[in-house]
Parts: C-alpha cells; structure tokens; sequence
C-alpha cells in the first residue's frame, strides 16, 4: 500500500510540474520553420493554395 501512495504521489507530482511552463512565444513573420515529415505535412488531399507549404 505504501509503494501504491509513493507511486500516486510521484506521478501527481510530474503531471502537476508539467502545468507550470511559460507560454511560448510566437515565431517572427520572417521566422524559418523547418518540418520533416510526410502526406501529413505535404497536405495530402487539400487544394495547393491551403496545403501546409503555401501557408
């Protein structure tokens, strides 16, 4: 039971500690995003112009 609570305790205590980070900031209009990936990135079955390239 004592190793049940410490392991309750730990895991409350990393989900809470999780709660308490700054919000980003936000990427300058002239910022660079580099993305590696596929079909998800590329936009597959949206029109060009909405794809995540055009955007």
């Amino acid at each position: 039971m004592r190793y049940f609570l410490s392991l309750c305790f730990l895991f409350l205590t990393l989900l809470l500690s999780a709660c308490g980070e700054k919000p980003l900031s936000l990427i300058p209009s002239q910022g660079v995003i580099l993305a590696f990936g596929d079909s998800l990135n590329f936009g597959k079955g949206v029109n060009k112009n909405n794809s995540y390239p055009a955007v």
